[in-house]
């Protein structure tokens, strides 16, 4: 098993993660090079991979966490 792939994919979608999460790229592109990714790295774990995974649960993921916070 090719473990340096393993990190370097997942160091890749991070980054990703990161790009979407700080509104610099939208959800397609997000998704789109998400994919891309995981077919050119190939990386080892990855039939337990999830495409969109790692991006806000709904539109009003924010304005719940601003909510629970606001609660306690």
């Amino acid at each position: 098993m090719n473990l340096e792939k393993e990190v370097d994919y997942r160091l890749t979608r991070w980054l990703l993660s990161n790009l979407y999460h700080s509104h610099r790229i939208n959800k397609r592109t997000f998704l789109r090079l998400q994919k891309n990714l995981l077919k050119e790295a190939q990386p080892p774990f990855a039939s337990i991979e999830v495409i969109g995974g790692g991006e806000p649960h709904g539109a009003d993921h924010h304005e719940n966490r601003k909510a629970d916070s606001a609660e306690t």
